[in-house]
């Protein structure tokens, strides 16, 4: 019980680090953060007890489906002990979808949302934000 009360204070100070980072950068009234980063999400994944290998959810996106580790925090329900998450994109740095965590060189905000409950939540990782930045460029072949 403990555990999950320090857990779920991780995920509210997560998301109160993301809220930084919301606002428009040439806002003078927006968070410093904003103004730095110019980007609204803090990536992380996360694990489940007796889990090596991080959770992962399936999202679909105009009939294609993406299989993904990698998450944002939308909301948290302190009552009912879940969160709600979007789903981010990954893909590689070829512009494919990445098929494992090693492979993912950038990270796509989507739509696609989960309610996932705090206790069946071991651990979480946050991952590098520069994978919200990170544009795929395709140039064509000669």
């Amino acid at each position: 019980m403990k555990d999950q009360a320090s857990l779920l204070k991780s995920i509210e100070i997560l998301y109160q680090q993301q809220l930084e980072l919301q606002g428009d950068p040439s806002d003078p009234c927006s968070p410093l953060l904003a103004k730095l980063m110019r980007i609204d999400t803090i990536p992380f994944c996360f694990y489940g007890h007796h889990s090596s290998i991080p959770f992962s959810a399936e999202g679909d996106i105009g009939g294609e489906t993406f299989q993904t580790w990698c998450f944002r925090i939308e909301a948290i329900h302190k009552q009912e002990k879940n969160v709600l998450l979007s789903l981010l994109q990954p893909f590689t740095i070829y512009g494919e979808p990445a098929g494992w965590m090693e492979e993912i060189y950038a990270l796509k905000r989507t739509d696609c949302l989960i309610t996932q409950p705090v206790p069946s939540i071991s651990s979480l990782s946050c991952l590098n934000i520069d994978l919200m930045k990170r544009d795929i460029i395709m140039e064509p072949k000669w």
